[in-house]
């Protein structure tokens, strides 16, 4: 099966760019996102196709990630609000580098994250639909959905698979469109972008400390993910309902209930998944 979901989502990034050149659909300035995501995609494309080292793979990645925080001044975080507690940390001069670690860990999370059909792309159309509600970005990324829909009915016939190219690809875009829009209106604060991010970046930190602790490279692929672990122990039907339970109930909870009491209440029942999982 091909991994070509990168392709499609960048072929439909391209024509949504060149557009916008002529018609000005879309306010926001995407010379930027179309470049980085361009030489990411290329990256992750060569490494589906030729098998690059992690660490190759990682270097490149970086690399690219910290030009485009040093070409464009909109993709920096600046600030890290923490509405709940009513605290707000500066960076000042450790943006760059806090800003660098984010998007990496980001996309690193999202690559890790996606092991079954149509878990990665469900998740990412969920997250554009919540900031499509929230105003952020409205118009391209309805353009967007349009193509994840599309490798969505691939995927589900398990005619394409999104590949390294397509989920660093996607989480390069959810990492440029929240932190572009954050510098500009400062909507989205840090717990709702952790209970946004919860399951994959909680997953990953497990995997990590959890293939350190075993003296494993920690970005070496094994199959002791959540999504492995659930459909091993207790089935299909019981990982979709506990992931998508996962994905989905943040975006409707988030804005009607105290996000500290949220972000407790998810660690807990994950801790207490693990230890079912692990003790079945």
């Amino acid at each position: 099966v091909a991994a070509i979901g990168g392709f499609i989502i960048f072929f439909n990034l391209f024509i949504i760019y060149f557009y916008n050149l002529h018609y000005q659909v879309i306010d926001e300035n995407l010379n930027y996102l179309i470049i980085f995501s361009f030489l990411i995609f290329l990256i992750c494309i060569y490494d589906d196709k030729y098998n690059l080292s992690a660490i190759i793979k990682f270097i490149l990645i970086t690399i690219f990630v910290f030009s485009a925080i040093l070409f464009d001044n909109n993709f920096i975080i600046e600030e890290i609000n923490f509405t709940s507690l009513n605290f707000v940390i500066f960076l000042h001069n450790y943006s760059i580098f806090f800003t660098l670690l984010s998007v990496m860990l980001l996309i690193n999370a999202l690559n890790m994250f996606d092991g079954v059909n149509l878990q990665l792309s469900s998740y990412v159309l969920y997250f554009f639909i919540y900031l499509i509600l929230n105003n952020i970005f409205p118009i391209f990324l309805f353009l967007m959905i349009i193509p994840l829909i599309f490798f969505l009915y691939l995927n589900y016939h398990n005619r394409s698979f999104l590949g390294d190219n397509g989920s660093c690809l996607l989480a390069f875009i959810i990492a440029y469109v929240v932190i572009f829009h954050n510098k500009s209106f400062v909507n989205l604060d840090a717990e709702k972008l952790f209970l946004l991010m919860f399951l994959p970046g909680v997953d990953m930190f497990r995997l990590f400390l959890f293939r350190i602790y075993n003296q494993k490279n920690p970005f070496k692929a094994d199959r002791t993910h959540i999504h492995h672990l659930l459909l091993n122990k207790l089935g299909k039907k019981s990982y979709y309902t506990i992931t998508h339970f996962f994905l989905i109930t943040p975006i409707i909870l988030i804005n009607f209930f105290n996000n500290l009491f949220l972000i407790s209440f998810y660690l807990i029942f994950y801790i207490l998944l693990l230890f079912y999982l692990y003790k079945k």
